[in-house]
């Protein structure tokens, strides 16, 4: 059993010296492989890095064109992007355009329909210009007329206070003629006349009272003629008012009251026949009186002439001032 271990011993150490010289033989040649190994990269770093070297332009040149390619790539989705936006916004100005043009069709076509009611509305405003105007010189005719009107009016009302004023002044000389007739009768005291002086008294009492009675008569007339013109004048300025009388009706009125002068001259010619009238007037009955006074006159005595002569003065300074004068005061002032 010893001997199988000796044995064994040997053959393990065989076995070991073995293994040592081929193990030695191995790391001897991996050694050199090793060696080699570095030489080899060595000699690779050596080269990559000359290589590197060699290539550091490029990688920097390649750098820059990655670069430049990255630039070019943003500025053409830039380019995309605002052709995009420059597509649209051409579509919208075309849209524009054409909505522009639409409208400048429908302005024109408004600006001509426009212009033909303008046409239109002028016309027409011409012609109601021209009624305007017509109608204007038809009622400045009216007013013209209307104070013409007014004025006869108020000239007639005049003349029909004078009138009456006239008549009550006439009555109020007939009472003091009947009340001097009557103190006359009453009184006492003789006068001796003579037949021709008592004939002329007579005479003359009878004249005047039929020059008052004439008078009287001549100033109811004028009384009731005044007052026909002016109910005839009221009328005729109520239909004015009221429109009933026709424009040419109107016109023919005017021409009437012009003849050939102005309204205004009509009625100054208005004034100055009235206050003729009035003149005339107020100057008949005085001259008839004188006249009648002279003739009656001759065959009085001289005392007695001065008697009637006082007694007038009397009945003159008692009587009212003429009416003519108030007229003529009321109408044309002082």
């Amino acid at each position: 059993m010893e001997l199988d271990d000796e044995e064994g011993k040997d053959s393990y150490l065989q076995k070991a010296r073995k293994s040592k010289e081929i193990y030695g033989n191995t790391i001897d040649a991996k050694m050199a492989e090793l060696v080699m190994t570095k030489e080899e990269l060595k000699r690779a770093r050596d080269s990559v890095t000359q290589s590197w070297l060699d290539s550091k332009p490029l990688i920097d040149e390649l750098e820059t064109l990655k670069a430049a390619l990255a630039s070019a790539k943003n500025r053409f989705s830039m380019s995309n992007v605002v052709i995009s936006e420059l597509e649209l916004e051409l579509e919208t100005t075309s849209k524009s355009i054409r909505s522009k043009r639409e409208d400048e069709h429908r302005a024109k076509k408004t600006i001509d329909e426009t212009s033909q009611v303008l046409d239109q509305t002028r016309e027409e405003l011409e012609s109601l210009k021209l009624v305007t105007d017509e109608k204007r010189r038809e009622l400045s005719k009216r007013k013209q007329v209307q104070r013409l009107r007014k004025q006869t009016l108020r000239t007639l009302q005049l003349t029909v206070r004078a009138a009456r004023i006239e008549s009550e002044a006439f009555g109020e000389s007939d009472a003091e003629a009947l009340r001097q007739i009557k103190n006359l009768e009453t009184d006492s005291s003789t006068v001796q006349l003579t037949h021709e002086e008592y004939y002329a008294l007579t005479k003359r009492a009878n004249e005047e009272t039929s020059l008052a009675n004439w008078r009287i008569s001549v100033s109811l007339e004028q009384k009731q003629a005044a007052e026909a013109s002016n109910k005839f004048a009221l009328s005729r300025l109520k239909d004015l008012h009221s429109g009933r009388i026709s424009s040419k009706r109107r016109t023919k009125m005017v021409k009437k009251f012009g003849d050939g002068h102005t309204i205004r001259d009509a009625e100054e010619d208005l004034d100055i026949r009235v206050e003729a009238q009035g003149s005339n007037r107020g100057m008949a009955f005085p001259k008839a009186r004188a006249k009648l006074v002279a003739e009656s006159n001759k065959g009085d005595p001289p005392q007695m002439r001065r008697s009637m002569s006082k007694k007038n003065l009397k009945l003159i300074k008692e009587r009212k001032p003429s009416i003519f004068h108030l007229l003529k005061d009321v109408l044309f002032g002082n």
